[in-house]
């Protein structure tokens, strides 16, 4: 019983490794181009010098791109979190039951 218990307990593990790997952050490049963009967009508009909004909008997609990167991974451990004390009450939840002896016999 409890080796089954291990090898579920490592196919899970493995599973979850497996997730994180396939994950990208890819908040930083998103922040770069939109940055260009809007940057190019904006330094011609208000300062009549596409170089320098061209720099500042990189500068500012950097910024919001790595800031929404930290948001969405503190997101993802916030909802492990909160799963695997889920997941601890209901474990603890099932013992008591199989401690407590049965009165129907």
């Amino acid at each position: 019983m409890s080796d089954d218990k291990n090898i579920k307990n490592q196919n899970e593990n493995q599973n979850k490794e497996k997730e994180k790997q396939g994950e990208s952050n890819s908040g930083i490049a998103l922040g770069m181009c939109f940055g260009v963009a809007f940057g190019t967009a904006f330094g011609q508009l208000l300062f009549h010098n596409m170089a320098l909004g061209i720099c500042f909008g990189l500068a500012i997609g950097v910024g919001l791109g790595s800031a929404y990167d930290a948001l969405k991974s503190k997101n993802k451990t916030d909802d492990e979190k909160t799963g695997n004390e889920a997941a601890d009450q209901n474990a603890s939840e099932l013992e008591q039951e199989e401690k407590q002896p049965e009165s129907g016999e």
